[in-house]
Formats: structure tokens, C-alpha cells, sequence
């Protein structure tokens, strides 16, 4: 048979004015729409911002490539939870980072961690001195240790048991939370810089007299020194009056349609046993680049991603503010029984980067 007539461009291009009126195209269209995963996108962020989440993409520039990669969901509340210490108000706002993943057919299995250690969890801005790992605040259904990406209906599927859209969604999730980690970092500096000509004269006068600092736990104990010795806490607490916290999560979202499964197992013989649709979960992920994302790691090598079916997401937004107020209320009676916890941040956030030319 020989090769048909070669069609013109508008032959194989028809206006849209024809396939808008058909109903089988429409239908063919929305299906194809799913499976890009823009339906769950737009069903996540209008959730979130019923929740009173501000929600746009979020892109940032892959330094090796020097290319951005653009992220489904940039989601952020401010002031969530605000207290005072003396003159100073602590504000604590919140950012998610999320990335949507459709399936038209596969299931995600959860073999459970009984490991419990995710310090990385969650990403705290700034860190060091104020908050340090609070994840055994936060009570999730399941540590996932790994998934199965799976067709229960078609089990001899080359595409079975594997993790390759996990993996692609953790992976720009990690990536993408070093940079803002970073961007934030920058932002915090700016901010805790202005005070740096309330201490300069002082802090360096106070640092002339003794050795120079070759380590962040001394320069430390030389803040504190510094503090206790020069100003009484209310004088700090009216200096710095107001001092930010921002808390991140991040999140992968799959469809309504799509389990998120545990893998019941017997702990005497290791024999699955069960499986239990759990809804949501955490995922200590470990990346093949995680030396490149030490900055949100802190030493760790996991960095825990909450994985949730849309239709849980409430539950889970629900957990996740539980674990906030718990910190928030810790944060609160540590500041009031150690007032010089503040100053003492902004003045490492200050210093920490210039530790080895101000000394």
C-alpha cells in the first residue's frame, strides 16, 4: 500500500473553533490535562488557600546548569502564631513547598520505618540557637522507609515496584529547599544586619581583649559572655523588638484517586499481612546529591518529605499545625526564662559569617 497524500497544515490543524464543539474531544482533552497533573495543581492550591495560604510557582536556578527549575506550589501564612518577651514580639510564619504528582493507575506502597530520627524535619529559618530539630512534635500516620509505585491491576507491569515519580518529586523538592533556604538566609541577614550598629563598637571592643574566635561553639560562649556582661535583658528586648521564625514543610501531593498504602507486615516473621489506606505519611528521602544540601540537612543525610493523597490534606495540615503550636509554646517558655536567646541569635546571624575576618 502506497503512502497516503500528505495533508496541508490546515488540514491537520483545524480551527478550535471544531474541536470545542465536539464533546469527545473535550473529554480526550480533560483526560490528557489529568494525566499532566494541572487539575490536582489548581484542586491543591485552591485547598491551601482556603486554609489562608498565599499560593504562586516557585522557580530557582540550578547553579550546575545554570537553568531554572520551576516548582508546582510556593505556599506561605504569615503571623500564624505571635507571643511577646518584654518589648520584643516573636512571630512565627509558615512555607510550604509542594510538588503534585498524577497517576492515572499507580498506587504508592509504604513499607514502614520503625525509625523515628528525622532531625532535618521541619526546615526552620533562623536555626541555630532558638530552635533546634523538633520532628518528634509532629505525629504522622507512617515514617515511610521506601515506596512502591504500583498497577494492582496489572502486576506484571515493567512499571511496578519501582520509585521513579517519588523520586523525581523528592529530589526537586530537596533541591528547591536548599535555594529558598538560602534565599531566606540572605533575607534574614539583611535584616539582623541592621542591628549589627547597635553591638559593633562594643562587641569589637569586648573581642580586643582576648583571643581570636576559630570556631562557631566559642564565638558562642564570646556572644553570651558579651551579652551578659554589657546589657541587662529588657535594654536587648526594647533594642529588638520584633524577631521572625519561619517553619517549612515540604510536601508531595497525589490524586484523590491514587492510595497512599502501608504495607502491614508481621514484626515476628517479616510476612505481609495487610495493606491500609493511611491517606498521608513521612518520607525520610535520601538523595544521591545530598552532600550539595548540607545547608537544610545539618550533617543528616535524610531529609524528610510529607507525602499526602488531596483528599487527606486537611488531616495533614491538621498534624502540621499541632507540631507548630507545640514549638511555638516551647520557643515561648524558653524566651521568657532565657530573654538573651534572642539577641544572642541575631548577634551569631550577624557574626557567624564574618567569624574569621572580625576577629
Amino acid at each position: 500500500m502506497g503512502r497516503g497524500k500528505k495533508r496541508s497544515p490546515q488540514e491537520r490543524y483545524k480551527r478550535y473553533s471544531e474541536w470545542i464543539s465536539s464533546d469527545d474531544k473535550k473529554e480526550e482533552l480533560k483526560k490528557w490535562l489529568e494525566k499532566a497533573g494541572i487539575p490536582l495543581e489548581l484542586r491543591t492550591i485552591k485547598f491551601l488557600e482556603e486554609q489562608g495560604y498565599r499560593c504562586s510557582t516557585y522557580h530557582c536556578q540550578d547553579p550546575d546548569t545554570g537553568k531554572y527549575r520551576e516548582l508546582d506550589i510556593h505556599a506561605s501564612k504569615t503571623n500564624i502564631r505571635s507571643f511577646k518577651v518584654g518589648k520584643c514580639e516573636i512571630v512565627f510564619n509558615v512555607l510550604i513547598l509542594a510538588e503534585c504528582k498524577y497517576s492515572h493507575n499507580l498506587d504508592l506502597l509504604a513499607f514502614e520505618s520503625m525509625d523515628g530520627y528525622f532531625p532535618a524535619f521541619p526546615v526552620i529559618f533562623p536555626r541555630e540557637r532558638i530552635l533546634g530539630a523538633f520532628y518528634h512534635n509532629f505525629e504522622f500516620p507512617v515514617i515511610i522507609r521506601k515506596i512502591a509505585e504500583t498497577d494492582v491491576y496489572n502486576l506484571a507491569s515493567r512499571e511496578n515496584f519501582q520509585d521513579k515519580k517519588t523520586h523525581e518529586a523528592c529530589e526537586k523538592l530537596t533541591f528547591c529547599f536548599s535555594c529558598m533556604y538560602e534565599r531566606i538566609r540572605k533575607r534574614f541577614g539583611v535584616f539582623f544586619d541592621k542591628y549589627r550598629f547597635s553591638f559593633e563598637k562594643p562587641w569589637l571592643n569586648y573581642m580586643s581583649k582576648g583571643h581570636p574566635v576559630r570556631d562557631k561553639r566559642a564565638l558562642q560562649r564570646k556572644i553570651r559572655e558579651f551579652l551578659k556582661e554589657n546589657f541587662k535583658a529588657e535594654e536587648l528586648l526594647t533594642l529588638i523588638r520584633y524577631f521572625p521564625i519561619q517553619i517549612g514543610f515540604p510536601l508531595m501531593i497525589i490524586s484523590k484517586d491514587r492510595g497512599l498504602i502501608r504495607i502491614k507486615c508481621d514484626m515476628t516473621t517479616g510476612q505481609i499481612t495487610d495493606f491500609e489506606d493511611i491517606g498521608y505519611g513521612i518520607h525520610p528521602y535520601v538523595s544521591e546529591n545530598a552532600d550539595k544540601y548540607d545547608n537544610i540537612l545539618h550533617g543528616f543525610f535524610a531529609f524528610p518529605i510529607i507525602i499526602c493523597n488531596l483528599a487527606y490534606l486537611d488531616d495533614c495540615l491538621g498534624t502540621l499545625n499541632k507540631g507548630i503550636e507545640k514549638i511555638a509554646s516551647y520557643v515561648e517558655t524558653l524566651l521568657h526564662n532565657d530573654p538573651y536567646a534572642i539577641a544572642e541569635q541575631v548577634l551569631e546571624e550577624i557574626y557567624t559569617e564574618h567569624l574569621y575576618l572580625r576577629t
